[in-house]
């Protein structure tokens, strides 16, 4: 996504200096030539569509989605491991309570 980010901004800053350009033609020439044409093409459909989502919702937006998708994820997977977790009802090692060491083994008599 950082690729595309750097991509969009330097389009947007050639479209400026060709738009000062273009400016600069007309007031000598007078002359109205029509190039807003980009081509941009992508090595796989997952980049074409990120692309065209940056197009047309802009960044920011594309990217709260984004993170939005990431977060449901890590709760879904938590929540998945959670359930899959099975707990033992049997205490597992030593530990210290109120200052006392219990374990497993221990006998009380």
């Amino acid at each position: 996504m950082e690729g595309l980010r750097e991509l969009l901004e330097e389009i947007e800053e050639e479209r400026h200096k060709e738009v000062l350009s273009r400016q600069e033609q007309d007031m000598v020439e007078n002359v109205e030539d029509n190039t807003d044409i980009v081509l941009v093409a992508c090595k796989d459909e997952r980049s074409c569509l990120q692309l065209e989502d940056c197009i047309s919702k802009g960044p920011h937006k594309v990217m709260r989605e984004e993170w939005e998708k990431y977060l449901l994820g890590k709760a879904q997977l938590h929540s998945l491991r959670k359930c899959n977790k099975k707990r033992s009802q049997d205490p597992k090692g030593f530990g210290v309570l109120d200052g006392v060491a219990t374990g497993p083994s221990e006998n009380t008599s």
